[in-house]
């Protein structure tokens, strides 16, 4: 299996840090800008960045984050136009693409989304509109009620 990040800190930290311990090899981080909290990377796993993305595969992430969050259409909409909404777009669009995958360098769509969410309400922030982008694309999702009580090896 690999492992797919934001690289944001908290709970993903952590989630990072468990994967790059047993296997740096199977983490990928999905980063809103190149050198994203350069200092959580691991050398041994790989990173994509929006800059690295072409415009036609960023257009297409923005599309996907709207339609999950149509909320954001508007801040995606202007993206280009106000710097602070860049700043606050490629957070969404990295968290869609996360899910949605990159057409290159095997960063294939996820097939199921593990998350540790805010039990009164898991739809709330980025995590949310991450889950809301699984469902849009039929990928099974999992909060810590779940998979925490999973058998262990």
């Amino acid at each position: 299996a690999l492992f797919r990040t934001g690289n944001a800190p908290g709970s993903d930290s952590a989630f990072a840090a468990g994967i790059a311990d047993a296997d740096p090899g199977r983490l990928q981080f999905v980063l809103p800008y190149r050198g994203h909290r350069k200092a959580s990377l691991h050398a041994d796993s790989r990173h994509v960045a929006l800059s690295d993305l072409s415009r036609e595969d960023e257009e297409r992430a923005a599309y996907h984050t709207a339609q999950a969050s149509p909320c954001h259409a508007d801040l995606l909409s202007r993206r280009f136009t106000i710097p602070k909404l860049q700043a606050k777009a490629r957070y969404l669009v990295r968290d869609t693409l996360k899910v949605t995958g990159i057409p290159y360098g095997n960063f294939a769509p996820a097939n199921v989304g593990l998350f540790y969410v805010r039990t009164g309400n898991p739809l709330q922030g980025g995590t949310g509109h991450t889950i809301r982008v699984c469902q849009a694309h039929a990928v099974p999702v999992a909060f810590q009620a779940d998979w925490l009580h999973w058998p262990r090896p």
